[in-house]
């Protein structure tokens, strides 16, 4: 068994900076009470959320799902509809109650 630190087996990337600019981020680090790696993750994730779905996306994707042209190409399409949900962040995922029959619901439900 192995142990990981805390990161280890996350993406990694090598950031070279602009002069004074480790400096700034050592500083906004210290008043927030993080580290510099932590400091960067924040604002980065500050700047750059997740997609979110949204009606339009969501209307797209039901219809996407419904006009499939038979039983086996909608259970094929029903993976893909969760698979596109899960990659814009949405917390609705959707699922067959009965055949040809769909709920959509969030991932705790």
């Amino acid at each position: 068994m192995s142990i990981l630190r805390p990161g280890q087996g996350a993406d990694a990337f090598s950031v070279r900076f602009p002069e004074g600019m480790r400096e700034r981020i050592k500083l906004a680090a210290d008043r927030n009470g993080r580290s510099m790696n932590a400091e960067i993750i924040a604002t980065l994730a500050e700047h750059y959320p997740p997609p979110r779905a949204d009606v339009g996306s969501l209307d797209g994707l039901i219809h996407y799902l419904i006009s499939s042209a038979d039983r086996a190409e909608q259970i094929g399409r029903l993976a893909e509809v969760n698979a596109r949900l899960d990659a814009m962040g949405s917390p609705f995922r959707m699922k067959e109650t009965a055949p040809g029959v769909f709920l959509i619901t969030t991932e705790e439900t």
